[in-house]
């Protein structure tokens, strides 16, 4: 995201119609061999006391170099979630989704928020004329972040997810769509 204004809102919508141009209206669309799989991601992770703290003052240096409210506002909700847990304690993740292949198309399902480069990453390891990926699907286990973002933005900072998590359901998913 780069705001979230009305400039934001369209050149999010301008980026979505640029990836369905391509698309002919006129094609017929294979939609047999109908198959449904689900599958699972689980893990554990503990947090320490001292990690939930470092991650408090890393929240709070971010806070106090913010360029504008907007974005002393994202932090502060940070904060307040990190606080809430200072005592550190386990996070049990178990994700699941469905992948859904229909001929032509097919969906996977993931019930997070997961950063555009993985999106597409799974996407490309798709074997079809039309893969699609949609997130925050049935629940949410929140944010998954790529590695090089930790802690720089308000869904990396407010997490129990471990940084190189996302990039290891990454390579999981696109082991099972090919």
């Amino acid at each position: 995201r780069k705001g979230n204004d009305y400039r934001e809102l369209i050149r999010i919508g301008d980026g979505l119609l640029k990836q369905m141009e391509h698309i002919a209206v006129e094609e017929k669309l294979a939609v047999n061999q109908i198959q449904v799989q689900t599958y699972q991601y689980k893990d554990t992770y503990v947090t320490t006391k001292a990690q939930r703290q470092k991650q408090i003052t890393h929240i709070k240096e971010q806070i106090s170099r913010a360029e504008n409210e907007d974005v002393k506002r994202v932090f502060q909700s940070a904060l307040e979630f990190a606080e809430k847990q200072r005592e550190g304690g386990t996070f049990v993740m178990n994700i699941k989704g469905t992948i859904l292949r229909m001929g032509d198309m097919e969906i996977v399902t993931m019930p997070a928020e997961l950063f555009s480069c993985f999106g597409l990453a799974i996407k490309q390891a798709m074997d079809v004329k039309y893969p699609m990926f949609w997130g925050y699907s049935n629940y949410s286990v929140g944010y998954l972040y790529n590695k090089e973002e930790a802690g720089l933005t308000f869904e990396s900072a407010a997490t129990n997810i471990p940084a190189g998590v996302t990039e290891k359901i990454c390579e999981y998913l696109c082991e099972l769509v090919k």
